[in-house]
């Protein structure tokens, strides 16, 4: 067939015209993919204040909103709210929200902050006072975390609070009566044993810039780089080039005896009871991270074995009364009974 200059234009405006007609469906198209459904959350659907301070989605997908009068979780269906007068939370007027790397949401309200705990799910106060012995009591304007796992805390008149999780750790370079050193984790949970480890290592060479490492010994050299063997062996590794620390992991269930020197060893079991065998009464401390109910089963029966405290993991060396299960006054106080026994 040979194309005349004629067959070529009747072409070009066939194409022209076919073109035209696809225009309106692909500006349709494109129309259709830039529209957005909105809708309205409020009082109405059980926001518990319009005014919305921040805005969160956490990692199990739960939106969390902080309003001029309370704290609301949101599931796509339903409000679950949390306020100073139903007793689980400490101040209404939140003006800030952050996620940590283990799911804990950190609240900053204009009173001070809290912490809540996915496991548990209750909010607690966060009281710790830092190195200049300035405690968080104001406003506070901005939570955010690094990549080492630490905690930013910018508020309106007392400055900027550092804090990072692993101190428990490093504190007394595990020295102390209440440092921990076995550490064991439920499997299926949102956090993995392993991925625990690994977010561990990427926080502990920013609590040594916090908490300087003291000089080590030939033989707790030595004995660190046993225990690493040990475990390159039978299970996961993670530590720093000088030995400064080291997170040990093995699929084992027993109570290894302490490397000190920052050495910590992760153990995965199917519940946290599981580690109940190896509570005796020379254990003084345990720190517990669970669901309430979990968490007092255990608490019961470890007191029952012996154990003398069982604060939340982060507090372990934060003593309260009873200290060891005693009342430090009672060894200053002659006490005397008058009428005899009641029965």
């Amino acid at each position: 067939m040979k194309l005349t200059i004629k067959t070529m234009q009747r072409l070009r405006i066939l194409v022209i015209l076919i073109l035209l007609s696809l225009m309106p469906l692909y500006s349709l198209a494109v129309l259709n993919e830039g529209q957005y459904a909105f809708r309205s959350l409020d009082i109405n659907n059980g926001l518990s204040q319009n005014t919305v301070h921040a805005i969160l989605q956490d990692k199990q997908g739960f939106m969390w909103f902080g309003t001029k009068d309370g704290l609301d979780r949101y599931d796509g269906i339903s409000f679950r709210t949390f306020m100073k007068e139903s007793g689980t939370l400490g101040n209404n007027f939140i003006t800030s929200l952050y996620e940590d790397n283990l799911g804990q949401i950190w609240i900053g309200t204009d009173v001070g902050l809290y912490v809540y705990c996915p496991q548990m799910e209750k909010v607690r106060h966060f009281t710790l006072i830092s190195n200049s012995n300035i405690d968080i009591d104001c406003t506070v304007n901005l939570i955010t975390g690094d990549q080492k796992g630490g905690i930013w805390v910018v508020t309106q008149t007392r400055g900027i609070f550092y804090y990072n999780p692993q101190v428990d750790v490093s504190v007394f370079d595990q020295s102390g009566c209440a440092s921990p050193h076995n550490l064991y984790i439920e499997k299926g949970g949102i956090v993995t044993p392993e991925r625990f480890c690994e977010i561990l290592a990427e926080a502990f060479p920013k609590t040594e810039a916090q908490i300087p490492k003291p000089f080590i010994s030939p033989e707790q050299i030595s004995a660190v780089h046993s225990s690493r063997g040990v475990y390159d062996f039978k299970g996961r590794v993670w530590g720093s080039d000088t030995m400064s620390w080291t997170v040990l992991y093995s699929e084992d269930n027993e109570l290894c005896k302490p490397v000190y020197s920052r050495v910590l060893m992760v153990h995965p079991v199917d519940h946290i009871n599981d580690a109940l065998v190896h509570v005796q009464d020379y254990i003084q401390t345990i720190g517990i991270a669970a669901l309430e109910d979990k968490a007092i089963d255990f608490a019961n029966k470890a007191t029952m074995a012996g154990v003398a405290r069982c604060p939340l993991i982060g507090r372990m060396l934060n003593f309260e009364m009873p200290w060891d299960g005693l009342f430090l006054i009672d060894r200053l106080v002659r006490w005397n009974t008058l009428g005899g026994p009641l029965c």
